[in-house]
């Protein structure tokens, strides 16, 4: 097990960084030095990944309207900077617990190369598989350090290994029994840590990304030079997601089936602290037509979590969420093309 906290792990890890690091700035880099990680919220049943579009895909999404009162309220307990990158990480995983699952409507598989897309906090399964096998694929449509795109599904190779939080391994496994014909790391502590140290611990120097970039570093002149003549060497585009011709469809579905999960939730909620029937519709239209951002919305949901209290509002979250766990688990919800669809989502 990878633990990040490990004082006499990480000091290994740190002397394989120094001499891995300097063979790449002596040497440079092969594709042999790379891997493609995905980080994944759904299991690649049959060691397949799908684009969001077209599976059950369900995620937390710290920065929905609920999301943002939940922070403000831990913010203000804490006193959390932020605007610190880390501390900001922190306070969306300290607010983890009482976010409903929401959706997002993607027509590619993302990957990073040596490292963690930055939307990595919300993720179950982190996947790391061979680059090389991988760039061949008929179906890559971009190759970027922080953003490498597949159409289509993605197939693992044999030596793809995923890592988990050890506390859900049991959970994932009884979930999906084929996890444990697989290859698995268990860690410890903050994701993108323990992704490097495996890297690591394989011989490859990870690299910390950016939404737009890979964050300066010994070898990220060499690693982005390397990944610019390869691209140009195999004719792949180095295209951002945002600039491929179905980005704005995506983007259209997306809120489609956000305000679909909002409006599931809040119809969820406002049963499950019993508002009267007659103050029902209003106050359910007034949550489902704002905005994320949108005050009176957000005065409404703080007023909400006062009256139940934060445990009350997670085990109401709990409770939503375990019912969307055991349709999937047990094959009978449906996946993102079919909610947009049907425009609903009916809860069993």
């Amino acid at each position: 097990m990878i633990d990040t906290s490990n004082e006499d792990q990480i000091r290994v890890y740190e002397d394989k960084l120094k001499i891995l690091r300097s063979q790449v700035n002596e040497n440079g880099y092969t594709d042999e030095s790379l891997k493609i990680v995905i980080t994944a919220n759904m299991f690649p049943e049959e060691r397949t990944v799908l684009p969001s579009g077209k599976e059950s895909y369900v995620y937390k999404n710290p920065d929905c309207s609920l999301g943002i009162v939940v922070r403000d309220r831990i913010n203000k307990a804490d006193g959390i900077d932020t605007y610190d990158e880390n501390q900001l990480a922190t306070l969306k995983l300290q607010s983890e617990k009482y976010m409903p699952y929401n959706s997002k409507y993607v027509s590619v598989v993302y990957a990073a190369i040596n490292g963690l897309y930055p939307d990595y906090y919300a993720t179950n399964y982190i996947i790391v598989d061979s680059f090389k096998e991988h760039v061949v694929n008929e179906s890559i449509l971009s190759m970027r350090p922080e953003t490498t795109l597949f159409t289509g599904a993605l197939t693992l190779t044999n030596e793809a290994v995923i890592l988990i939080k050890k506390e859900n391994l049991e959970e994932f496994s009884k979930k999906n029994p084929e996890l444990n014909r697989m290859n698995v790391i268990t860690f410890k502590g903050d994701p993108a840590q323990a992704l490097s140290m495996y890297l690591v611990n394989i011989g490859i120097v990870p690299e910390k990304m950016n939404t737009e970039f890979i964050t300066n570093s010994p070898t990220s002149f060499k690693f982005n030079e390397f990944i610019s003549e390869y691209s140009a060497k195999k004719n792949i585009p180095l295209v951002k997601y945002e600039e491929l011709d179905f980005f704005a469809s995506d983007q259209k579905n997306t809120e489609i089936l956000e305000k679909i999960y909002d409006a599931t939730f809040y119809d969820f909620l406002l049963k499950e602290i019993n508002v009267p029937e007659e103050s029902y519709p209003e106050l359910f239209k007034r949550l489902c037509e704002g905005d994320r951002y949108d005050p009176d919305n957000l005065i409404i949901l703080d007023g909400i979590i006062d009256s139940i209290g934060s445990e009350g509002l997670a085990s109401i979250v709990n409770e939503f969420n375990k019912k969307i766990d055991d349709m999937i688990k047990d094959k009978k919800y449906p996946v993102n093309e079919q909610i947009i669809k049907d425009g609903k989502i009916e809860l069993v």
